[in-house]
């Protein structure tokens, strides 16, 4: 592939000198910028007087404050072709000799010989020269090439050969006529990942200059005196265009910028740090404006917000002083706290869209559900207590004005696409759900259960209310103990010390969580360290203004010896310490057994001991405890390597405000995700660690990271419990009073499941009320009572939201109870379904529970016993009912004894003893024997089939007796 670009500059050149010799290439005008040559080379064949070769190996071309320099990196097979410069008589030229990103120099002279081993050259091209002198980069169409006149010469001392030129270079404009300018480089470094960037000119300055670019950079010519305007484009699918195009910090065409001709060099990174600075800054005004005028509190995301700006602006510093490294490391993290701090009031403002449908259904429901326990004018309340609370709530909630604010176009744009669309689809869903569930009144079974309840409510409206205040006060309290979002954690600590200024150290905090499955052993790993900062770190903090004196601490560990004894040990080693020797921690003097005075050998060095005690600060501005327990502390030159830079000590005047900023400014979280041994999530929290000295005392100040919290979790299931029991305890009032209610659907054939789901229903029913008057009465609240949790992080759920399923919750908890006792007491035949099947099998006889219950008429019952001995026999399979006898004990029937035989697969003869119980209300127990008191193999393979076709034919006892009524009737 080389060989082949080599083909085709050769072919470029070629084309270059037939175009220069008609004049084509310079009928347009053209900028002069200043030129020099400068090439150093040794003496490859030939002699002084009849003509020589020179190859080059190194030198340069500038071109006004460009410069290009000798590339030696031969092309295999082309060792002989380049980098060479050929004397003959009176003419010089050259082959192609390589310049470093892939340009190229050929060199044409007229030659003059001034004395002994100088020479004259005049560089150009045209009549005259045997070539031409040019600058060239790429080929084809494409291709660049710049002219050069220059004179200067060559001087020869033994074997080398030093060629040095002066003139300027031909820039080819659209402009007629020569003009001066400059040549302005425009560098492409933006140092973010996969992020690239393109350059255009406007439309209006075609004719003003010329431009091209290779890969490193953008050359933009233009003249003396005048500007140029540019626009400034990114990678549509890069994070940098995602941040400006999605906040509407950008137009169409690209982010414009103007150079002159005074500027020499110019980096993209700066112009984006400058351009989102400036748009971030113009951004936070028309923020404030908004909240000021909905009274929304956005104060804590523009905060982050500002601390965006802040770095960008110090990276804007940086790259003028030119140093970029430090200023690419502010970029970058310009970059990132911007994104996350606008994601989050992204996704503030779309939570504000979610919350206001909420509350309008919610309302509209409230007022409905009112409407329909009043039953007066059901339409009039209807509309007028929802006119009312909405008004109440665009007036108070300062969310919902930002929600109906935000129904703009242009808003509506500014919000972030994946934090509105979360919001969205997760409110309507759930307002679907809810109309699906309540609003339609007819059509599906909970609907009408539901109504049904509201209903039922009227007939104990004292209690009813009750419950439902309880429910919404508990919704609404919850509020403020739920957290759904996160909150920063940082860390202080506060220590005497006559330090002023601030020393600095890098923390990291890394959770670990890794899911294998349910069931399986998950792991968590939570651990804090320091990082080394880094050397952009180092410089840009120690180059603040108010810095007076620097001061490092260097960590690393090394082999202390002291007698025979030997240790690692953890070693500080720093320039801050005015202690003279070295410096022991008590633990580690306890462990040597060394004192003050001995002395201990470090890296082959004898160095006098001195002990660390409480009045004795070996570094001011860090506190001891940062070491652990076994250490030592000594100066710079007995630093063991590799030590890493552990602590920058600066000392200074320096505000406490300035310093929290810089904590909260340094602040970073990243999350990865990938699978190894199971589901493996790394959560990453970076800040400085920060030790702030005042002269008096020290604080030491760090963050943690962001951490979801209950705030007060105890409170939360003491405010659960309470409303779930307020719940039991209303629904058992209310499945006692309406028993007989209960027992006539179930005589009408309602299921048991049926009536166990009404009673549940009921209480969701006052779980849904009361949540929805919580979320409503938590809207109010959450505008004069502070929520300790900040939701710093983009979440979809509100602590709102949250009360009003902990509502919901706590209502189905409640209602769990008195639907297991609807089944078991008012319709125990589900209670007694689970025990059908429960035939127990002895070694002499089988029995079983029969779910019947004869209340009051067990003589009816008898006769229908005595009945089934009239039933014809069976065809195939079944009982034959051959005698049937009742007990009585004391006149009352206690038994009814029966002969049958059944005929399944096998032929079994039974005696069956029906235990009728004393109680009325419980059930009847069958006992089978043998009827010839010999229970064998065929009794027990048929009493399961037995036993259920006679609880069948017994449990038709209900319609039979149905029947008997109808016909006295």
């Amino acid at each position: 592939m080389k060989n082949v670009f080599h083909v085709k500059i050769l072919l470029s050149v070629f084309i270059v000198v037939l175009l220069s010799s008609s004049g084509i290439i310079f009928t347009s005008g053209y900028i002069s910028v200043p030129a020099r040559i400068f090439l150093k080379g040794r003496l490859e064949s030939g002699s002084f007087s009849e003509g020589f070769v020179v190859r080059i190996f190194s030198g340069n071309i500038t071109i006004d404050q460009k410069t290009f320099c000798i590339s030696t990196e031969n092309v295999k097979g082309y060792e002989d072709r380049v980098n060479l410069i050929r004397f003959f008589y009176d003419k010089m030229n050259s082959t192609i000799i390589n310049l470093e990103d892939n340009y190229m120099l050929t060199l044409a002279a007229k030659c003059s010989i001034q004395e002994s081993g100088v020479i004259k050259l005049m560089f150009g091209s045209g009549e005259g020269y045997p070539g031409f002198t040019v600058v060239s980069y790429g080929s084809g169409r494409q291709a660049v090439y710049i002219p050069i006149e220059a004179s200067g010469e060559l001087i020869i001392s033994g074997s080398q050969v030093v060629i040095t030129a002066f003139g300027k270079a031909i820039l080819r404009t659209w402009e007629q006529g020569e003009q001066e300018g400059g040549l302005v480089v425009i560098s492409k470094e933006i140092s973010v990942e996969e992020e690239n960037v393109r350059i255009q000119l406007a439309g209006a300055d075609y004719r003003l200059g010329g431009m091209w670019e290779d890969s490193k950079n953008y050359y933009a010519i233009i003249p003396k005196g005048a500007t140029l305007t540019l626009f400034l484009s990114t990678d549509q699918n890069g994070k940098i265009a995602s941040l400006l195009s999605k906040y509407g910090l950008s137009t169409p065409q690209g982010i414009p910028f103007t150079i002159s001709s005074e500027e020499k060099e110019v980096n993209v990174a700066y112009i984006l740090a400058k351009h989102i600075s400036e748009a971030l800054r113009s951004f936070i005004i028309q923020e404030e404006e908004f909240a000021s005028r909905t009274g929304f509190n956005a104060e804590r995301y523009l905060r982050e917000v500002n601390y965006s700006i802040i770095l960008l602006e110090e990276s804007m510093a940086a790259f003028e002083k030119k140093d970029f490294e430090v200023g690419f490391g502010l970029f970058n993290n310009g970059i990132s706290k911007a994104e996350k701090s606008l994601e989050a009031l992204s996704q503030a403002k779309s939570d504000c869209i979610s919350m206001f449908l909420f509350l309008t259904v919610f309302t509209f429901f409230l007022s409905f559900i009112a409407s329909a326990i009043i039953e007066k004018k059901r339409t009039v309340v209807n509309l007028t207590l929802f006119t009312v609370l909405i008004i109440a709530e665009i007036v108070l909630i300062p969310q919902i004005r930002v929600a109906i604010s935000l129904f703009t176009p242009e808003r509506i744009y500014k919000l972030s696409s994946s934090s509105l669309t979360l919001s969205l689809f997760t409110a309507v869903i759930v307002l679907l759900l809810i109309g699906m569930l309540i609003f339609e009144a007819k059509g599906t079974i909970f609907s009408d259960l539901f109504w049904y309840s509201v209903k039922n409510m009227r007939k104990r409206i004292p209690r009813t209310v009750l419950t439902i205040i309880t429910i919404a006060v508990v919704s609404a309290a919850s509020t403020s103990l739920l957290a759904t979002g996160t909150i920063l954690n940082i860390r202080e600590t506060t220590y005497p010390s006559t330090f002023r200024g601030l020393s600095i150290s890098l923390h990291n905090t890394t959770v670990t969580y890794v899911f294998r499955g349910i069931g399986q052993q998950n792991d968590v790993n939570y651990q804090e360290f320091f990082e080394p900062l880094s050397e952009w770190q180092v410089r840009w903090l120690s180059n603040m203004e108010w810095v007076e004196k620097k001061y490092v601490a260097l960590a690393s560990r090394t082999l202390v010896t002291f007698e025979e004894k030997r240790i690692i040990v953890f070693q500080i080693a720093t320039n801050a310490s005015t202690v003279e020797g070295v410096i022991v921690s008590p633990k580690l003097a306890e462990l040597f057994g060394v004192r003050e005075g001995d002395y201990i050998f470090l890296g082959g060095k004898k160095v006098d001991v001195r002990i660390l005690n409480g009045s004795k600060v070996f570094i001011d501005g860090i506190p001891p405890d940062e070491f652990g327990d076994y250490f030592i502390v000594t100066s710079i030159e007995y630093s063991t390597k590799p030590a890493s830079l552990y602590r920058l000590i600066l000392e200074g005047n320096i505000a406490e405000e300035t310093a929290r900023q810089l904590l909260e400014a340094s602040y970073d979280s990243s999350r990865r995700f990938y699978t190894a041994d199971g589901e493996v999530t790394v959560q990453s929290f970076k800040s400085l660690r920060i030790g702030f000295g005042s002269g008096s005392d020290t604080t030491c100040m760090l963050i943690v990271g962001e951490f979801q919290y209950f705030t007060s979790s105890i409170d939360l299931f003491v405010l659960l419990g309470l409303s779930s029991l307020m719940i039991i305890a209303t629904l058992l009032g209310s499945l006692y009073q309406r028993r007989g209610e209960y027992s006539t659907i179930s005589a009408l054939g309602a299921s048991p499941g049926h009536v166990s789901l009404l009673v549940l229903i009921e209480g969701i029913s006052y779980g849904l009320i009361g949540g929805v008057i919580g979320y409503v009465i938590s809207q109010f609240l959450q505008v004069y009572v502070s929520n300790p949790i900040a939701p710093v992080q983009s979440y979809v759920f509100s602590p709102m939201f949250a009360s009003f399923v902990m509502a919901v919750a706590s209502s189905i908890l409640g209602s769990i109870i008195p639907a297991r006792n609807a089944i078991l007491k008012v319709v125990p035949s589900q209670f007694l379904l689970r025990k059908i099947e429960e035939v127990n099998i002895f070694e002499d006889h089988a029995e079983a529970v029969i779910p019947l219950r004869i209340l009051g008429d067990v003589e009816g019952f008898v006769e229908y016993a005595t009945s089934l001995t009239r039933r014809p026999s069976p065809m195939n399979q079944g009982p034959i009912y051959i005698w049937v006898s009742p007990r009585r004990d004391k006149g009352k029937v206690s038994m009814i004894e029966m002969i049958v035989s059944y005929r399944g697969e096998r032929v079994a003869r039974y005696r069956v003893k029906l235990l009728l119980p004393e109680n009325p209300g419980s059930t009847i127990k069958a006992k089978i024997y043998s009827a010839d008191d010999k229970w064998d193999i065929d009794h027990k393979f048929c009493a399961r089939e037995m036993l259920t076709v006679l609880r069948e034919d017994l449990l038709q006892y209900v319609d039979w007796k149905k029947k008997q009524l109808k016909n006295r009737e």
